[in-house]
């Protein structure tokens, strides 16, 4: 695809993009937190309302009721239906009105107005939503375009979610692999023989020095401490997981061994934009355990390591993407050198997806491939 056209919000990033990329699957909320009344939440840059009806479906709309603009979140729900706080006006879970009060049932006037409602699947205990144009591009099944793992019953996994005050893109930046050794020295790091090195004497990742080498779909980064030691971040664990790496529109996927010795599981990240300044960060992080004593097993390991382990990562690339200011600043001040042509290739992607929908196209995830054969 041609250089970006039009205005730049920063380099790589057509004006809009920093707002995110609509039309595809996001996990908008955890199905813990919907419960019985309507729950406000924004993404994407827009005000939205969730709820559920009496049978526990979850819907989801932009929070305004079409009548006069209220916010449908501060309404009521009633059986099978949403009203609004204002007049009084109830919404079905496809967006049709249901009712005016002051007009009889069936009165050609109900169809006057409607909520748009964007396609909604529950899964695993995340709640998935469709944020986009869905007469203009229509929503994939969403089994096609998110991870197998939601919908393997031998697969356990586990929800956590945060808030970063920053730029999705500048979160999704840091997701290197250059960094794990150093940045991460404390939280992920252990020695290939043997129990992780000193804390204290690799806090900040002192006397790291990284090798390159070609692997078989990607480079590979290897690590050594200061007498020379081989340590490993526990990172890209599984050989077998063909869908390690980046897709569209904003998840990561990566396997990870928390400790030597132990079975790898997968963390399924997604990094996007509340607004232009927040970041929604939801991981799904799954074993398989198809038995009880392996889900028993799972579920002790996941609370006692891989929990605290992933939050403390976590705490650290947040710091990072924060102290890297705003969007505009961070790109106006970096210089890209060869380590980072993965995150240049990243850039591209998101650039054309963002730059093919407004030509009528979209491009589709492609879990399974590699990140090279999904640029355009």
């Amino acid at each position: 695809m041609a250089a970006s056209r039009g205005r730049q919000t920063a380099r790589h990033v057509p004006a809009g993009l920093e707002r995110g990329l609509r039309n595809y699957w996001y996990p908008v909320l955890a199905s813990a937190d919907l419960t019985d009344g309507p729950v406000a939440c924004r993404y994407l840059g827009e005000d939205l309302v969730a709820w559920r009806d009496s049978q526990g479906t979850a819907h989801l709309f932009p929070d305004y009721c079409p009548h006069r603009a209220a916010r449908l979140s501060i309404g009521t729900v009633l059986g099978d239906t949403l009203q609004c706080i204002f007049h009084g006006i109830r919404f079905a879970g496809d967006g049709r009105c249901a009712l005016m009060p002051w007009e009889p049932d069936g009165s050609p006037m109900l169809r006057k107005i409607r909520a748009v409602s964007y396609p909604v699947v529950e899964r695993r205990g995340l709640i998935f939503a469709y944020l986009g144009d869905a007469a203009r591009f229509p929503p994939p099944p969403p089994e096609a375009e998110l991870p197998a793992d939601l919908w393997d019953e031998a697969a356990v996994g586990y929800v956590l979610s945060e808030t970063w005050e920053a730029n999705w893109l500048l979160a999704l930046d840091g997701a290197d692999r250059y960094h794990l050794p150093i940045l991460h020295a404390r939280s992920a790091v252990q020695r290939r023989d043997g129990p992780a090195p000193d804390p204290a004497a690799s806090e900040s990742g002192a006397d790291r020095r990284l090798a390159v080498a070609r692997g078989e779909r990607r480079l590979a980064v290897a690590a050594t401490d200061a007498a020379g030691r081989a340590v490993v971040t526990g990172m890209e664990a599984d050989a077998a997981f063909a869908d390690q790496g980046f897709h569209l529109p904003a998840l990561l996927a990566l396997a990870v061994q928390a400790q030597a010795g132990t079975r790898p599981y997968r963390i399924f990240l997604w990094l996007f934009p509340i607004d232009e300044q927040r970041t929604q960060v939801t991981r799904y992080i799954s074993r398989y355990a198809p038995t009880a004593a392996e889900r028993e097993e799972w579920e002790t390991f996941f609370h006692a390591v891989v929990r605290p382990r992933t939050l403390q990562v976590s705490a650290e690339d947040a710091r990072v993407a924060v102290s890297q200011r705003s969007l505009a600043f961070a790109r106006g001040h970096e210089q890209l050198l060869p380590p980072d042509g993965e995150i240049y290739q990243r850039r591209l992607l998101l650039r054309d997806a963002f730059l093919t929908q407004q030509e009528g196209r979209r491009l589709a995830p492609r879990l399974g491939a590699s990140l090279s054969s999904q640029v355009s």
